[in-house]
Protein backbone atom coordinates (compact mmCIF):
# COMPACT_ATOMS: atom_id res chain seq x y z
CA UNK A 1 0.00 0.00 0.00
CA UNK A 2 1.46 3.62 -1.03
CA UNK A 3 2.10 6.05 1.91
CA UNK A 4 -0.25 9.39 1.44
CA UNK A 5 1.30 12.42 2.96
CA UNK A 6 -0.64 16.16 3.28
CA UNK A 7 1.22 18.81 4.06
CA UNK A 8 3.58 19.45 7.30
CA UNK A 9 2.39 21.48 10.28
CA UNK A 10 4.96 23.40 11.43
CA UNK A 11 5.84 24.88 15.14
CA UNK A 12 2.93 27.82 16.00
CA UNK A 13 0.60 29.03 18.60
CA UNK A 14 -2.56 26.59 18.45
CA UNK A 15 -5.76 26.52 20.36
CA UNK A 16 -5.22 24.11 23.14
CA UNK A 17 -6.17 20.79 22.12
CA UNK A 18 -9.17 18.67 23.63
CA UNK A 19 -8.00 16.00 25.51
CA UNK A 20 -8.61 12.45 24.47
CA UNK A 21 -9.53 8.62 26.04
CA UNK A 22 -6.08 7.67 25.14
CA UNK A 23 -2.77 8.92 23.27
CA UNK A 24 -1.04 5.96 21.50
CA UNK A 25 2.72 6.89 20.69
CA UNK A 26 4.95 4.94 18.46
CA UNK A 27 8.28 5.99 18.86
CA UNK A 28 10.52 4.71 15.47
CA UNK A 29 14.01 4.83 16.00
CA UNK A 30 15.02 3.56 12.72
CA UNK A 31 18.26 5.29 11.67
CA UNK A 32 19.73 1.74 11.02
CA UNK A 33 19.72 -1.48 8.69
CA UNK A 34 15.86 -1.54 9.71
CA UNK A 35 15.06 1.64 7.83
CA UNK A 36 13.42 -0.03 5.22
CA UNK A 37 11.29 -2.17 7.61
CA UNK A 38 9.91 1.00 8.93
CA UNK A 39 7.92 2.15 6.09
CA UNK A 40 6.09 -0.94 5.74
CA UNK A 41 4.99 -1.15 9.14
CA UNK A 42 3.91 2.49 8.75
CA UNK A 43 2.11 1.08 5.44
CA UNK A 44 0.14 -1.34 7.81
CA UNK A 45 -1.08 1.47 10.46
CA UNK A 46 -2.31 3.34 7.41
CA UNK A 47 -4.40 0.29 6.26
CA UNK A 48 -6.43 -0.31 9.09
CA UNK A 49 -6.28 4.06 10.12
CA UNK A 50 -9.86 3.03 9.95
CA UNK A 51 -10.02 1.02 13.42
CA UNK A 52 -8.76 4.37 15.09
CA UNK A 53 -11.48 5.57 17.18
CA UNK A 54 -12.20 9.42 17.46
CA UNK A 55 -11.52 9.08 21.11
CA UNK A 56 -7.51 7.85 20.22
CA UNK A 57 -5.00 10.16 19.00
CA UNK A 58 -2.74 7.65 17.35
CA UNK A 59 1.08 9.33 16.72
CA UNK A 60 4.14 7.92 14.75
CA UNK A 61 7.68 9.40 15.33
CA UNK A 62 9.91 8.09 12.52
CA UNK A 63 13.60 9.04 12.40
CA UNK A 64 14.64 6.55 9.81
CA UNK A 65 17.74 6.51 7.11
CA UNK A 66 17.46 8.42 3.96
CA UNK A 67 16.41 6.73 1.00
CA UNK A 68 17.98 8.87 -2.03
CA UNK A 69 19.98 11.89 -2.26
CA UNK A 70 16.43 14.22 -2.44
CA UNK A 71 15.53 12.32 0.62
CA UNK A 72 16.68 14.43 3.24
CA UNK A 73 16.06 12.00 6.19
CA UNK A 74 15.04 14.34 8.79
CA UNK A 75 12.84 12.95 11.82
CA UNK A 76 9.21 14.36 11.63
CA UNK A 77 5.85 13.04 13.40
CA UNK A 78 2.93 11.76 11.94
CA UNK A 79 -0.87 12.19 13.03
CA UNK A 80 -2.93 9.09 12.01
CA UNK A 81 -6.67 9.20 12.00
CA UNK A 82 -10.03 7.43 10.84
CA UNK A 83 -9.93 9.87 7.57
CA UNK A 84 -12.18 8.02 5.83
CA UNK A 85 -9.74 6.44 3.30
CA UNK A 86 -5.57 6.20 3.41
CA UNK A 87 -4.82 9.44 1.44
CA UNK A 88 -6.44 11.29 4.38
CA UNK A 89 -5.51 9.08 7.26
CA UNK A 90 -1.73 10.01 7.62
CA UNK A 91 -0.68 13.93 7.83
CA UNK A 92 3.21 14.95 8.77
CA UNK A 93 2.05 16.95 11.76
CA UNK A 94 5.25 18.26 12.50
CA UNK A 95 9.08 17.93 10.64
CA UNK A 96 11.75 18.61 12.75
CA UNK A 97 14.51 21.19 11.20
CA UNK A 98 17.58 19.05 11.68
CA UNK A 99 18.83 15.67 12.50
CA UNK A 100 19.20 14.65 15.73
CA UNK A 101 19.77 11.09 17.59
CA UNK A 102 16.45 9.51 18.29
CA UNK A 103 18.21 7.39 20.98
CA UNK A 104 19.87 10.16 22.76
CA UNK A 105 17.45 10.41 26.60
CA UNK A 106 17.83 13.82 26.00
CA UNK A 107 16.18 13.98 22.78
CA UNK A 108 13.59 11.34 23.15
CA UNK A 109 12.29 13.09 26.30
CA UNK A 110 12.17 16.43 23.91
CA UNK A 111 10.38 14.26 21.61
CA UNK A 112 7.68 12.23 23.80
CA UNK A 113 6.95 15.73 25.47
CA UNK A 114 6.21 17.40 22.61
CA UNK A 115 3.63 14.73 21.64
CA UNK A 116 2.13 14.41 24.82
CA UNK A 117 1.91 17.85 25.35
CA UNK A 118 0.03 18.23 21.90
CA UNK A 119 -2.08 15.46 22.44
CA UNK A 120 -3.20 14.81 25.89
CA UNK A 121 -5.19 12.63 27.40
CA UNK A 122 -6.46 10.12 29.83
CA UNK A 123 -4.18 6.78 28.95
CA UNK A 124 -1.23 6.58 27.03
CA UNK A 125 0.29 3.61 25.48
CA UNK A 126 3.96 3.52 24.29
CA UNK A 127 5.54 1.49 21.34
CA UNK A 128 9.45 1.23 20.62
CA UNK A 129 10.23 -0.35 17.48
CA UNK A 130 13.75 -0.92 16.91
CA UNK A 131 16.71 -3.20 17.36
CA UNK A 132 17.03 -4.09 21.01
CA UNK A 133 19.17 -6.25 23.25
CA UNK A 134 17.37 -6.00 26.88
CA UNK A 135 19.17 -4.78 29.94
CA UNK A 136 22.87 -5.62 29.42
CA UNK A 137 24.84 -2.50 28.10
CA UNK A 138 28.02 -2.34 25.89
CA UNK A 139 27.10 -5.27 24.47
CA UNK A 140 25.61 -4.02 20.49
CA UNK A 141 22.40 -2.34 22.13
CA UNK A 142 19.79 -2.10 24.34
CA UNK A 143 16.89 -0.39 22.68
CA UNK A 144 17.04 1.35 19.44
CA UNK A 145 20.36 2.47 17.05
CA UNK A 146 20.66 5.78 15.90
CA UNK A 147 23.98 5.63 13.65
CA UNK A 148 23.60 9.74 13.37
CA UNK A 149 24.63 9.81 9.51
CA UNK A 150 21.02 8.74 8.22
CA UNK A 151 22.64 5.12 6.96
CA UNK A 152 21.65 1.92 7.04
CA UNK A 153 23.85 0.39 10.06
CA UNK A 154 24.37 -0.72 13.12
CA UNK A 155 26.97 1.44 14.16
CA UNK A 156 25.54 4.11 16.41
CA UNK A 157 23.89 5.28 19.68
CA UNK A 158 21.71 3.36 21.66
CA UNK A 159 19.33 3.97 25.22
CA UNK A 160 20.09 1.47 28.10
CA UNK A 161 17.34 0.63 30.14
CA UNK A 162 18.36 3.01 33.15
CA UNK A 163 18.07 6.21 30.69
CA UNK A 164 14.97 4.89 29.27
CA UNK A 165 13.48 4.81 33.03
CA UNK A 166 14.75 7.93 33.52
CA UNK A 167 13.27 9.44 30.28
CA UNK A 168 9.82 7.52 31.32
CA UNK A 169 9.26 8.74 34.65
CA UNK A 170 8.96 12.41 33.67
CA UNK A 171 6.22 11.34 31.63
CA UNK A 172 2.74 10.27 32.15
CA UNK A 173 2.31 6.66 33.27
CA UNK A 174 1.28 4.57 30.24
CA UNK A 175 -0.96 1.68 30.26
CA UNK A 176 1.42 -0.39 28.46
CA UNK A 177 4.75 0.00 26.73
CA UNK A 178 5.53 -2.54 23.78
CA UNK A 179 8.81 -3.26 22.47
CA UNK A 180 8.51 -4.48 18.76
CA UNK A 181 12.18 -5.04 18.91
CA UNK A 182 14.38 -8.00 19.77
CA UNK A 183 15.28 -9.16 23.62
CA UNK A 184 13.57 -6.74 25.32
CA UNK A 185 11.28 -9.15 27.37
CA UNK A 186 13.97 -9.65 30.21
CA UNK A 187 12.96 -9.06 33.35
CA UNK A 188 15.67 -7.06 34.79
CA UNK A 189 14.19 -4.95 31.76
CA UNK A 190 10.57 -5.49 33.63
CA UNK A 191 11.22 -4.70 36.84
CA UNK A 192 12.98 -1.39 35.73
CA UNK A 193 10.47 0.22 34.35
CA UNK A 194 7.97 -1.62 36.67
CA UNK A 195 7.04 2.07 38.41
CA UNK A 196 6.12 3.78 34.94
CA UNK A 197 3.53 1.58 32.83
CA UNK A 198 1.37 -0.66 34.02
CA UNK A 199 2.05 -3.70 31.19
CA UNK A 200 5.06 -4.71 28.92
CA UNK A 201 4.69 -6.72 26.21
CA UNK A 202 7.54 -7.76 24.32
CA UNK A 203 9.75 -11.00 23.46
CA UNK A 204 12.63 -12.45 25.16
CA UNK A 205 13.81 -13.67 21.78
CA UNK A 206 14.90 -12.08 18.70
CA UNK A 207 11.33 -10.64 16.23
CA UNK A 208 11.27 -10.57 13.05
CA UNK A 209 12.74 -7.80 10.62
CA UNK A 210 9.24 -7.08 9.38
CA UNK A 211 8.03 -6.28 12.89
CA UNK A 212 4.37 -6.79 13.98
CA UNK A 213 1.10 -6.76 11.42
CA UNK A 214 -0.23 -3.21 12.50
CA UNK A 215 -3.18 -3.59 11.26
CA UNK A 216 -4.16 -6.94 13.61
CA UNK A 217 -2.92 -4.96 16.63
CA UNK A 218 -4.91 -1.67 15.88
CA UNK A 219 -7.65 -2.43 18.12
CA UNK A 220 -6.03 -3.44 21.15
CA UNK A 221 -3.42 -0.85 20.68
CA UNK A 222 -6.00 2.04 20.77
CA UNK A 223 -8.24 -0.10 23.50
CA UNK A 224 -4.98 -0.47 25.87
CA UNK A 225 -5.36 -3.80 25.77
CA UNK A 226 -1.66 -5.24 26.37
CA UNK A 227 -2.71 -9.11 26.44
CA UNK A 228 -4.67 -8.60 22.98
CA UNK A 229 -1.44 -7.02 21.34
CA UNK A 230 1.03 -10.05 22.24
CA UNK A 231 -1.80 -12.48 21.24
CA UNK A 232 -2.66 -10.90 18.10
CA UNK A 233 1.00 -10.45 17.34
CA UNK A 234 1.31 -14.27 18.26
CA UNK A 235 -1.09 -15.46 16.78
CA UNK A 236 -0.28 -13.90 12.94
CA UNK A 237 3.42 -15.07 12.13
CA UNK A 238 2.76 -19.08 12.50
CA UNK A 239 0.03 -18.97 10.25
CA UNK A 240 2.34 -16.47 7.50
CA UNK A 241 4.87 -17.60 4.78
CA UNK A 242 7.84 -17.28 7.78
CA UNK A 243 6.22 -21.07 9.18
CA UNK A 244 7.72 -19.67 12.64
CA UNK A 245 6.60 -17.95 15.46
CA UNK A 246 7.74 -15.14 17.77
CA UNK A 247 7.64 -16.10 21.56
CA UNK A 248 5.48 -12.99 23.29
CA UNK A 249 4.47 -12.45 26.64
CA UNK A 250 2.67 -10.13 28.42
CA UNK A 251 3.70 -8.59 32.01
CA UNK A 252 1.88 -7.16 34.73
CA UNK A 253 4.63 -4.48 36.86
CA UNK A 254 2.37 -4.45 39.91
CA UNK A 255 2.88 -8.44 40.58
CA UNK A 256 6.51 -7.95 39.98
CA UNK A 257 7.47 -6.77 43.34
CA UNK A 258 6.13 -9.97 44.60
CA UNK A 259 7.73 -12.02 42.02
CA UNK A 260 11.07 -10.28 43.21
CA UNK A 261 10.32 -11.59 46.65
CA UNK A 262 9.59 -14.68 45.90
CA UNK A 263 12.75 -15.02 43.85
CA UNK A 264 14.90 -13.62 46.51
CA UNK A 265 14.09 -16.83 48.68
CA UNK A 266 16.10 -19.38 46.86
CA UNK A 267 18.58 -16.94 44.61
CA UNK A 268 20.55 -16.24 47.69
CA UNK A 269 21.34 -20.46 48.59
CA UNK A 270 21.52 -21.35 44.68
CA UNK A 271 24.51 -18.86 44.36
CA UNK A 272 26.13 -18.18 47.59
CA UNK A 273 29.57 -17.08 47.67
CA UNK A 274 29.76 -16.59 43.86
CA UNK A 275 28.66 -20.48 43.18
CA UNK A 276 28.90 -21.37 39.30
CA UNK A 277 25.94 -23.05 38.08
CA UNK A 278 25.65 -25.39 34.72
CA UNK A 279 23.14 -23.68 31.81
CA UNK A 280 24.12 -26.34 29.48
CA UNK A 281 20.03 -27.59 30.48
CA UNK A 282 18.51 -23.92 30.66
CA UNK A 283 16.51 -22.33 27.86
CA UNK A 284 18.39 -19.93 25.67
CA UNK A 285 17.26 -17.64 24.04
CA UNK A 286 20.41 -16.88 22.16
CA UNK A 287 23.27 -18.77 21.29
CA UNK A 288 25.46 -16.10 19.17
CA UNK A 289 27.15 -14.61 22.21
CA UNK A 290 29.65 -13.12 20.77
CA UNK A 291 27.07 -10.19 19.34
CA UNK A 292 24.44 -10.99 22.00
CA UNK A 293 23.49 -10.99 24.67
CA UNK A 294 22.78 -13.91 27.53
CA UNK A 295 19.00 -15.14 28.08
CA UNK A 296 17.71 -17.60 29.41
CA UNK A 297 14.09 -18.62 29.84
CA UNK A 298 13.17 -17.18 33.45
CA UNK A 299 10.54 -20.00 34.18
CA UNK A 300 12.66 -22.76 32.71
CA UNK A 301 15.62 -21.79 34.70
CA UNK A 302 13.85 -21.69 38.09
CA UNK A 303 12.48 -24.82 36.97
CA UNK A 304 15.91 -26.30 36.74
CA UNK A 305 17.30 -25.05 39.82
CA UNK A 306 14.35 -25.66 42.22
CA UNK A 307 12.88 -28.87 44.28
CA UNK A 308 9.39 -29.22 42.28
CA UNK A 309 7.35 -28.11 45.51
CA UNK A 310 9.39 -24.72 45.11
CA UNK A 311 9.26 -24.21 41.57
CA UNK A 312 5.28 -24.60 41.83
CA UNK A 313 5.49 -22.00 44.98
CA UNK A 314 7.49 -19.86 42.24
CA UNK A 315 5.44 -20.47 39.59
CA UNK A 316 2.58 -19.09 41.00
CA UNK A 317 4.07 -15.52 41.49
CA UNK A 318 5.46 -15.81 37.81
CA UNK A 319 2.03 -16.25 36.50
CA UNK A 320 0.57 -13.45 38.71
CA UNK A 321 3.43 -11.59 36.98
CA UNK A 322 3.34 -13.03 33.46
CA UNK A 323 -0.81 -13.94 32.95
CA UNK A 324 -0.15 -14.23 29.63
CA UNK A 325 2.97 -16.26 28.05
CA UNK A 326 2.50 -17.26 24.70
CA UNK A 327 5.97 -19.82 23.78
CA UNK A 328 6.09 -21.32 20.64
CA UNK A 329 7.96 -24.38 19.65
CA UNK A 330 10.45 -22.81 17.49
CA UNK A 331 10.84 -18.74 16.45
CA UNK A 332 11.71 -16.37 13.79
CA UNK A 333 15.69 -15.78 13.81
CA UNK A 334 18.73 -14.66 12.30
CA UNK A 335 21.57 -14.70 14.67
CA UNK A 336 20.58 -17.76 16.62
CA UNK A 337 21.52 -21.12 15.47
CA UNK A 338 19.02 -23.10 17.22
CA UNK A 339 15.59 -21.29 17.70
CA UNK A 340 13.77 -23.83 19.17
CA UNK A 341 11.85 -24.37 22.35
CA UNK A 342 13.00 -27.55 24.28
CA UNK A 343 10.42 -27.73 26.92
CA UNK A 344 7.40 -25.61 25.85
CA UNK A 345 5.68 -26.59 29.13
CA UNK A 346 7.62 -24.59 31.55
CA UNK A 347 8.80 -22.15 28.82
CA UNK A 348 7.70 -18.63 30.60
CA UNK A 349 8.19 -15.95 27.53
CA UNK A 350 10.92 -13.76 29.65
CA UNK A 351 14.76 -13.98 29.95
CA UNK A 352 16.65 -13.62 33.16
CA UNK A 353 20.39 -13.14 33.28
CA UNK A 354 22.24 -15.46 35.09
CA UNK A 355 25.84 -15.01 36.26
CA UNK A 356 29.43 -16.57 35.08
CA UNK A 357 32.67 -16.21 35.79
CA UNK A 358 33.37 -15.80 32.03
CA UNK A 359 31.14 -12.25 32.08
CA UNK A 360 33.69 -10.33 34.18
CA UNK A 361 35.85 -9.28 31.51
CA UNK A 362 32.40 -8.11 29.51
CA UNK A 363 31.70 -6.33 32.66
CA UNK A 364 28.25 -7.18 32.77
CA UNK A 365 28.11 -8.71 36.49
CA UNK A 366 29.54 -5.46 37.56
CA UNK A 367 26.30 -3.65 35.60
CA UNK A 368 23.61 -6.34 37.04
CA UNK A 369 24.59 -4.39 40.23
CA UNK A 370 22.94 -1.45 38.74
CA UNK A 371 19.86 -2.66 38.16
CA UNK A 372 17.31 -2.29 40.74
CA UNK A 373 16.83 -6.52 40.01
CA UNK A 374 20.07 -7.23 41.77
CA UNK A 375 18.77 -6.22 45.06
CA UNK A 376 15.16 -7.38 44.64
CA UNK A 377 15.76 -10.82 43.88
CA UNK A 378 18.78 -11.21 46.25
CA UNK A 379 21.85 -11.13 43.88
CA UNK A 380 23.47 -8.67 46.30
CA UNK A 381 23.50 -11.40 49.09
CA UNK A 382 25.35 -14.08 46.74
CA UNK A 383 28.79 -12.06 45.92
CA UNK A 384 28.10 -11.57 42.29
Amino acid sequence: MPLFLSACHHDHDEPTPRVKARTVIVYMMAENSLSNFAQSDINEMVKASNLVPDSVNFIIYLDKAMRSQTDTGLPLIYHLTNGGNAQKSLKEWYTFREDHISTDSVVMLQNLRRIVDAFPASHYGLVFWSHGSGWIPQKRRTIGIDNGRNERNDLGYETNITALRWVLEQLPHTDYIFFDACFMQSVETAYELRNVTDWMVGSPAETPGYGAPYDMLMPALCSGDAEGIAQAYYDYYPNSMWGAGVLLSAIRSDHLDALASVTARYIPALFADRAEVSTSGFQWYCDDYSRYTYCWDMSNTMYSLLAPDEYDVWRKAFDDAVPLSLPTSSWIANKCRSPYVRDVEHCGAVSMFVPNPSDDSDGWNEALHQTQWYKAAGWNQTGW
